[in-house]
């Protein structure tokens, strides 16, 4: 049985051990009464199972007090993965063509310098702090953050 303790009238988890504790005075039985436990600020916790999630998800329980009883409540929200610091370069094309980017990095690429043309036509992989696509997403007007997705979305191409 779980239980829950307004405080400040948000229910938190509250253990058994500590109903003891903090009522050291009363003898409580194993499974208390929802009655007896509602006379001290103190509620059975209703549970609810958690949702099913998909890839990319995580599930944060939480507790709400609606009319006087304590429920479980379950929030799925998306994780939010670290940025690569590199990418193969097939994944890297693969993830530019999906988001419609690999002509226009292309064209720039064709009327970069040599050397860089050079490094885009043999590199095995993109750095995510290489100065050249910090260049190139500034040219395509790509916020740092979309560049960080193309490095993730890169890193989950599989074929």
């Amino acid at each position: 049985m779980k239980l829950a303790k307004l405080i400040d009238g948000v229910p938190v988890e509250y253990l058994a051990g500590q109903l003891r504790r903090d009522f050291p005075n009363v003898s409580w039985p194993r499974e208390p009464a929802a009655d007896d436990l509602a006379v001290v600020g103190v509620y059975i916790v209703q549970e609810v199972n958690p949702p099913a999630v998909q890839s990319g998800e995580v599930v944060v329980a939480g507790l709400e007090l609606v009319e006087g009883v304590v429920r479980r409540t379950w929030t799925v929200q998306a994780v939010q993965l670290p940025v690569p610091l590199t990418a193969e370069r097939y994944k890297m094309l693969i993830a530019m063509k999906q988001a419609d980017l690999l002509t226009a990095v292309e064209a720039l690429v064709a009327q970069a310098p040599e050397e860089i043309q050079v490094a885009w036509g043999h590199a095995g992989t993109f750095r995510r702090t290489s100065p050249a696509v910090a260049a190139i997403g500034a040219a395509l007007n790509l916020t740092s953050g979309e560049i960080d997705d193309l490095f993730r979305f890169a890193e989950t191409v599989q074929i």
